[in-house]
This record gives C-alpha cells, sequence and structure tokens, in this order.
C-alpha cells in the first residue's frame, strides 16, 4: 500500500509532468509548420494514434469490432462529431457484450 507521502509525491510528479508537456506544445506549437505536407500530416496526427489505439481492439473483438468501428465512422462522417460517433460505437459493443455475443 502507499503511504500518503508516496500518494502526493506520484500526484505532484504527475501534475509537472502534463502541465511541462502543456507548456512544451505551446513553446513548440508555433514552430511546427501549418502548410504543406508536414502540416497536412500534423492536421490529421489527433485521428491517426486515436485508429493506431483502437484497432487492434476492434479486430480482436471480430465481427462485433468491425460492427461498431463501421458504426462509428459512418456517424463520423454523417455527422462530423466524433464523440457521439464514439460513444454510439462503444454502446453497441456494450450491448453485445450484454446479449453475449463477444
Amino acid at each position: 500500500m502507499f503511504s500518503s507521502y508516496a500518494a502526493w509525491l506520484i500526484l505532484g510528479m504527475t501534475t509537472i509532468t502534463f502541465f511541462g508537456f502543456r507548456l512544451g506544445g505551446y513553446l513548440i506549437g508555433r514552430f511546427l509548420p501549418r502548410h504543406g505536407r508536414s502540416g497536412y500530416v500534423l492536421d490529421r496526427l489527433p485521428g491517426l494514434v486515436l485508429v493506431s489505439l483502437l484497432a487492434p481492439t476492434l479486430w480482436e473483438l471480430g465481427w462485433i469490432g468491425a460492427t461498431s468501428g463501421l458504426i462509428v465512422g459512418l456517424i463520423t462522417i454523417l455527422t462530423g462529431r466524433s464523440l457521439l460517433a464514439m460513444l454510439l460505437g462503444m454502446c453497441a459493443v456494450a450491448l453485445s457484450r450484454y446479449l453475449g455475443l463477444v
């Protein structure tokens, strides 16, 4: 079990790291390219990271994962609301688990 001192120390280090990354992003962000090929890639980087994190899980779930991924993709394209799409995709997986399909 953690002592109170260790818990506060971990919380403090996490806070410093978090705000350090935020500050670094603000300071370095103005030097990043906004146009051209590099700007194109940087604009799409958050979506690429999200897909790279979710793809193995969707693959592991089989047809349920493919269906929920398709739901997320279609809702994102049709509405432009990625958070709503992810929420509905998560609900599709939860429903399939509740029904015992996974």
